[in-house]
């Protein structure tokens, strides 16, 4: 297993804009396969 501290990042993921719906579904998958608790963060790129 890996060694993951509270409140940083596990993965990032880079899309555009169009594909963000799809990027939030497929981060929904991953997120069942990682042990709770987790979060999907949206932020937009500077």
């Amino acid at each position: 297993g890996a060694m993951v501290r509270r409140g940083r990042p596990i993965l990032t993921v880079w899309v555009n804009r169009e594909h963000l719906e799809l990027a939030r579904q497929l981060l929904q998958r991953v997120r069942g396969k990682i042990p709770p608790p987790t979060s999907i963060v949206v932020e937009k790129a500077a």
